[in-house]
């Protein structure tokens, strides 16, 4: 009995003890995340000196902030330069030509990580610095297509010594699963309107129809134009002799056939081309240098926008579906209802005076776009709504984007493709080569539609089909209304086409070419204030909270990136989007590669 006690009571004090030292180290990392969110947002940021040089290093550029609770809490060591979003780099690109201590800008980078429509973007904020007398070199051990675009703006361009540069042209096309299908037993049985309208096409055919490849050559052709046009200006090159270059595969060419082509300005290993910035700021070595980042320059913006109409601006950033429960294969962000609420909520809140939506993506399920449409369309009618298209804008994405007062797009945004399908397989084939037979007991004709081994009668068909023609008419119409043309005017250039946002333009889908800012200053205008500031809508939540999401988020991608290579996540992700098709679409192609 004895021992009973003593084991009784020494388990006693062990829990009472383990308590309340659990209980002391809870308080003691309480006090330090509170001591670290008070110090934390002016810790991490550098201030400008006179002699500073924005360096500009982009991993990744996409439209919607991803707050980093780690920096928030004074426990981020990077330098604030990478994976911020694109308003705020235009924004300190801004701030920076305008800031007599900072005397140049540094690229660093070998590709932006964004669409082409972004890219614009940055290459204009990057020449209208320029134009201030200011010096922009870049330098990389290598380029990209994107990245070469962005870096011939610079006066000096530098690559390194056994770099090189991807100035090969632009590729689009999808991947066709027609004769894998056919040879395990699954038909896909196509429900669609739109000529164009080639997200189906493969799971119909093994190649592309002839429209498609129209189109993708009409709007690829556009975009590598403008890439010619503006390269060439910059490094005083004609779009011939670009296109040959580009014909000879820039690639695998030695750095000397660069620096003979002009292409660059020199083959220098990093610290070399550090040294070329000594000399454009007046310092002796490259130690002496002074670097600034995008989020420091941000940071210690001009408050001067600070009065007149407050502008809300709103992303509708990755595919338009209904939220997806978390799962290790998510990659892709999602716009759902809930952004449609969102929506609502700013246009019925007096704080806000005009509102601006940044669509970009390439649309999705039918229904939560109709649902964004409403949303924007209401809106629009108790205050200015402006949608600023980003790299894709098109489909489901377009189709809420008509609902807006005033449209704006990049010249080489992806839009248009108005057009609607559904995709509905059809396993009887698989499932009796298998072995494998359902039987049901039903108390309607089509209450066992979608039986496993059993396929879809001529009638079945064609009431679906009869749903599908009706989802087409209804976006017809939103367009129609929206736009302020007939049905008929819209159908002709409609059929599911994709256009860029500068044919778009002359087609009367878009008002005006411009970027996020444009559109801001323009709503701004029509609320009737010459000035104006803007609050981006972001999710609130908890930091702790916020730490776990982006912990599980980081440990999720660092899985895929080391179980699987880039293309085969992009595959992976080709197939959850089959998966989560439920109803009918409103999407790109599942693949637009360019």
């Amino acid at each position: 009995m004895n021992s009973f006690w003593k084991t009784f009571f020494a388990t006693l004090l062990a829990i009472v003890v383990s308590s309340v030292i659990f209980a002391a180290l809870a308080v003691i990392v309480m006090i330090a995340l509170i001591a670290a969110l008070s110090v934390a947002p002016s810790a991490n940021v550098k201030p400008v000196k006179e002699g500073s040089i924005l360096k500009i290093e982009l991993a990744h550029v996409s439209d919607t902030y991803v707050s980093n609770p780690w920096a928030e809490l004074g426990l981020d060591n990077s330098d604030g330069s990478i994976d911020l979003p694109l308003s705020y780099v235009l924004e300190a690109i801004d701030e920076a030509k305008n800031d007599d201590r900072i005397k140049g800008i540094y690229l660093n980078m070998m590709d932006p990580g964004c669409g082409y429509a972004s890219a614009e973007a940055l290459r204009g904020a990057l020449e209208e610095f320029k134009e201030t007398g200011k010096f922009i070199v870049s330098y990389s051990d290598f380029y990209s297509l994107k990245g070469y675009y962005l870096a011939s703006v610079a006066d000096q361009l530098y690559v390194n010594k056994e770099g090189s540069i991807a100035f090969d042209g632009l590729a689009g096309g999808a991947v066709f699963f027609k004769d894998l299908l056919d040879k395990i037993g699954v038909e896909m049985m196509v429900f669609k309107v739109g000529t164009f309208k080639s997200a189906v096409e493969p799971y119909m055919l093994n190649g592309m129809s002839d429209a498609n490849r129209a189109q993708i050559t009409s709007y690829l052709g556009d975009i590598w134009g403008r890439i010619l046009g503006e390269v060439g200006a910059s490094r005083s090159l004609d779009s011939v002799r670009l296109q040959a270059l580009a014909d000879s595969m820039q690639s695998v060419q030695p750095t000397d056939a660069y620096l003979a082509s002009g292409l660059i300005d020199g083959a220098l290993y990093q610290d070399q081309a550090l040294e070329q910035l000594c000399s454009l700021v007046d310092v002796d070595e490259p130690d002496d240098l002074y670097f600034v980042s995008l989020r420091d320059v941000y940071e210690t913006r001009s408050k001067s926008r600070g009065v007149g109409a407050n502008v809300g601006v709103l992303f509708a950033e990755g595919e338009i579906n209904v939220a997806v429960a978390d799962s290790p294969f998510n990659t892709k962000k999602v716009v759902s209802d809930q952004l449609a609420d969102r929506i609502l909520e700013m246009g019925e809140d007096d704080d806000y005076d005009a509102l601006v939506v940044r669509v970009n993506s390439p649309g999705g399920s039918s229904y939560i776009s109709e649902q964004l449409w409403y949303a924007v369309h209401k809106a629009s009618q108790n205050k200015p709504v402006v949608v600023s298209m980003g790299d894709y804008a098109a489909s489901g994405g377009y189709y809420m984007s008509s609902g807006a007062s005033y449209i704006f797009a990049e010249p080489s945004t992806i839009t248009g493709s108005i057009g609607i399908f559904g995709v509905v397989p059809n396993a009887t084939k698989l499932a009796n080569k298998v072995g494998v037979h359902q039987d049901v007991v039903k108390t309607a004709r089509h209450a066992d539609l979608g039986a496993l081994d059993r396929p879809w009668t001529e009638e079945e068909r064609a009431l679906f089909q009869q749903y599908v023609n009706r989802g087409y008419e209804l976006f017809l119409k939103r367009v129609s209304e929206g736009r302020g043309m007939t049905r008929n005017q819209v159908d002709s250039i409609a059929q599911g086409r994709v256009w860029t946002g500068a044919q778009a333009l002359e087609l009367g889908l878009v008002d005006e070419l411009g970027g996020l800012q444009d559109a801001v200053a323009y709503a701004a205008s029509q609320a009737g204030y010459d000035t104006y500031r803007v609050t981006y809508a972001r999710r609130e939540v908890n930091v702790l909270q916020e730490l776990f999401n982006t912990s599980t988020q980081a440990v999720r991608m660092k899985l895929m990136t080391s179980w699987f290579t880039d293309e085969e996540i992009r595959y992976i992700d080709q197939l959850r989007e089959l998966r989560a098709m439920s109803g009918l679409q409103t999407r790109l192609p599942l693949v637009v590669d360019i």
